[in-house]
């Protein structure tokens, strides 16, 4: 078993070849550095110009749009509000002994209203003259 190599010979090119190789060389040049700059400050004017004109158009923006914005801005930031008030509410409810001791503040706050309020007919009088200076100040009526 012997093994048999092969020997590379080193043959010159020919000119059709040579000439290939000068054509792609000529397609991948670069463009020359004068149009290059040109473009590269055009684009930089243009952006200077956007960037000094930005506030401007923020600024019209948001007095064309203001109240949609703001109405956005309330709903996300209540929804934001919401999720960290029930996260709070999760964590708490993983305090041991905890929630019954909120049920127990809660049941025993009902029992002193409805003994304060709702017995007796001149207390009750007194809730509602409550209630409608709270629903005046609220509603502004």
């Amino acid at each position: 078993m012997e093994s048999q190599q092969q020997q590379l010979k080193y043959t010159e090119p020919t000119t059709s070849e040579v000439v290939k190789t000068a054509e792609q060389a000529s397609l991948t040049e670069l463009p020359p550095a004068v149009k290059f700059n040109q473009q590269l400050r055009r684009v930089g004017t243009q952006t200077s110009t956007f960037l000094v004109q930005l506030p401007d158009y923020i600024g019209g923006l948001f007095n064309d749009y203001k109240q949609p914005i703001v109405t956005v801005a309330l709903i996300a930031v209540t929804f934001i509000t919401l999720k960290v008030v029930l996260g709070v509410i999760d964590a708490l409810n993983d305090i041991p002994l905890l929630i019954p001791t909120f049920e127990l503040i809660g049941i025993s706050y009902l029992v002193w209203f409805s003994i304060r309020y709702l017995i007796r007919a001149s207390n009750r009088q007194e809730l509602s003259k409550v209630l409608q200076s709270l629903k005046a100040q609220v509603l502004g009526s």
